[in-house]
């Protein structure tokens, strides 16, 4: 059982839906709260703080919290809120709600059991990347999370930018079945909703379980707890289900080339070039602050400038009237056929990155960041060449 030190009764902000028609009533017997006793709840792999649960006591095994008695209401809401992990690029690991018909176990299949009547709802992280989880089994042994997975929904990263809490709350109902999450009480992403009456998800008599996991985590990161309630939730006929109530994020607004007003067309060309690769990032990785690719756009113009300058100067010394040297017009073929194929590492980049951004195919952050240094060199070395030879 569950048995935190008891040093008085907390008052919490109870985490309920402030849409119109909507009321929520917490249920005590299925909850946790730092320093509220509760018979019904018991751990597996996790260390007991007086003001959280840190689901994770060893390296490589995943941890639970379990209650032993039967949710007791037909429409219901389940939310758990815990500490972002902060995971790196090479990091995975997983927060999963179990809804089931037995008390959920613990295994090697994402941290539980790979056998088990009822739903799975979960939040999936690796690196800045969340996907939101919902699954069914029916009493088979899953090989593969795909194989019960009936939906799946990535989660742009700038929506979780700055929040270091986060809480997943899961509603049933006759009416509705969504998946919202929120960061620091603010909610920040209610676009997971289901058509799932046939499959009776919002029904009692299951148990509720969460399960955290980890797959090459650094020990100091953790999924920590802080609170969990279950709600009897009634939805009337002013509620909405159909609502988008997150808020809009906000973009920059996209520039065709001939809206750059540099005097220089090349340059023109160049930072119209860099802003489809960051773009291209912001997709893929979500917004970076001060990153290096913003950094080089600002230090190319500026050189450009320099250079255009110098250029300007020696023009008007008219050296170029001159004789010219035979060597000099060796050289100059030489630059023109290296400038060539530089543009066409520069033209084949620029239609893969187009590709990319259209098909929004998933690559690896390594190979990313690999493609865009080959980039970002290429247009330096392209636009010192094509300037200097004028």
């Amino acid at each position: 059982m569950l048995f935190p030190t008891i040093l008085g009764i907390l008052n919490s902000k109870l985490l309920a839906s402030k849409q119109e028609g909507v009321y929520e009533t917490p249920l005590d017997n299925i909850m946790y709260k730092p320093l509220v006793y509760n018979d019904h709840a018991s751990v597996i792999n996790t260390v007991i703080k007086k003001d959280k649960l840190y689901m994770r006591s060893f390296a490589d095994e995943s941890s639970l919290i379990r209650w032993d008695t039967k949710n007791e209401v037909d429409n219901w809401s389940f939310s758990v809120t815990f500490d972002e992990p902060n995971l790196s690029a090479v990091e995975y690991g997983g927060i999963y709600i179990y809804y089931t018909d037995e008390t959920p176990m613990l295994g090697k299949f994402h941290g539980a059991f790979d056998t088990f009547n009822g739903y799975v709802m979960g939040l999936e992280t690796k690196g800045v990347s969340h996907d939101l989880i919902f699954g069914h089994n029916k009493g088979v042994s899953m090989i593969n999370m795909d194989d019960y997975m009936t939906k799946r929904d990535s989660i742009d990263p700038e929506r979780f930018r700055g929040h270091s809490e986060l809480t997943m709350k899961v509603i049933a109902t006759e009416k509705n079945f969504k998946i919202e999450i929120y960061g620091d009480g603010e909610l920040i992403y209610d676009s997971f909703k289901l058509t799932l009456n046939e499959l009776d998800v919002h029904k009692k008599g299951k148990y509720f379980g969460i399960v955290a996991d980890y797959n090459n985590v650094s020990t100091a990161k953790v999924y920590a707890i802080k609170e969990v309630k279950l709600f009897s939730r009634n939805e009337t006929s002013d509620y909405d289900k159909s609502k988008i109530n997150q808020k809009e994020l906000k973009r920059p607004e996209y520039r065709y080339l001939h809206q750059y007003e540099h005097k220089d067309e090349e340059v023109n060309e160049l930072l119209h070039v860099l802003t489809l690769i960051q773009n291209f990032v912001k997709n893929a990785v979500g917004d970076l602050p001060n990153t290096t690719i913003q950094v080089a756009k600002n230090e190319i113009t500026h050189q450009f400038e320099i250079i255009s300058d110098y250029i300007d100067k020696v023009k008007q010394l008219n050296i170029f009237n001159q004789e010219p040297d035979k060597n000099l017009n060796g050289k100059v073929t030489q630059i023109e056929s290296q400038v060539n194929s530089i543009k066409k590492v520069l033209e084949s980049f620029e239609l893969s990155i187009d590709k990319n951004l259209k098909n929004k195919t998933s690559t690896s952050p390594k190979t990313q960041y690999i493609l865009l240094s080959i980039g970002i060199i290429s247009i330096l070395i392209y636009g010192y060449i094509e300037l200097m030879q004028k």
